[in-house]
């Protein structure tokens, strides 16, 4: 990711853990939600980043998403 911060996901069938990655490799912050408190993965995705400073939030993001 080449130093750039960035949003991690990890999404499974009741809770999505994100963590925001910073550029110096380490994990920032870090939320764990439950799916069924957010009408979309992207709302999920907007509580998790609330408080975060601004040029971290929009740059890239990784999802893992459980399917069957």
């Amino acid at each position: 990711m080449n130093g750039t911060p960035a949003l991690l996901a990890d999404v499974g069938g009741t809770r999505a853990r994100f963590g925001l990655l910073g550029s110096d490799g380490r994990i920032r912050s870090r939320a764990q939600l439950r799916n069924s408190e957010f009408p979309t993965l992207a709302a999920a995705c907007h509580d998790s980043l609330d408080g975060v400073a601004g040029d971290a939030r929009q740059r890239v993001a990784a999802f893992a998403v459980a399917a069957p």
